[in-house]
């Protein structure tokens, strides 16, 4: 009779143990979803881009070529014109130079709302300038070309340093009034 007793109590123990089991399933994990682990080791979510189109000096000092670029996308075309600004001025692709002076900002980049975008500068863009008719065109065309060849909306540009119209960057290339894309000076073919 005992032994019937205890196989009862055993099974009725057994029950319930599997019973709490199943209801500890069912309601869900114990950890909040904020920090489960797989959370934890997700790659970050990618960034939305745009590939733009920005021109570098060839290697071989004959002019500007153009390269493919991913670049950040902005809110606005404002935000879109700076962020395609600060990728062109940064470190050159390979088999490319530089032709913007190392250390120039971009200080602002905003438009008219006529279709000229105003490409506002440091003034290391002059001071640091290497000077030469070609050079000097070469450092405007490739900022210009950058913002127009992305931006559909901006159809020319105005090129300041340090908020203010100057008259040349070193001497050569007049800057009063907006430039146009010019892409004669272009010598290869856009490469990623």
């Amino acid at each position: 009779m005992m032994w019937r007793a205890l196989v009862v109590a055993g099974a009725v123990v057994l029950l319930l143990a599997l019973g709490a089991g199943a209801w500890m399933i069912g309601r869900g994990p114990a950890v909040p979803a904020a920090v489960r682990g797989s959370d934890i080791d997700a790659a970050p979510a990618p960034t939305s881009h745009i590939t733009a189109t920005l021109f570098f000096g060839d290697a071989g000092g004959r002019g500007l070529v153009a390269r493919r670029v991913d670049v950040p996308l902005g809110a606005s075309v404002a935000d879109q014109g700076e962020a395609i600004l600060l990728a062109a001025l940064g470190t050159p692709p390979p088999g490319t130079t530089r032709v913007v002076p190392v250390g120039t900002r971009v200080r602002a980049f905003y438009l008219d709302g006529a279709g000229t975008g105003f490409v506002d500068l440091s003034g290391e863009v002059r001071t640091k300038h290497t000077g030469g008719s070609f050079a000097e065109a070469l450092t405007v065309a490739a900022v210009v070309n950058a913002v127009t060849s992305n931006l559909r909306s901006v159809a020319r540009v105005r090129v300041l340093v340090e908020g203010k119209e100057v008259e040349t960057l070193a001497g050569h290339l007049d800057l009063a009034g907006a430039f146009l894309p010019d892409l004669s000076l272009v010598v290869g073919r856009a490469t990623p």
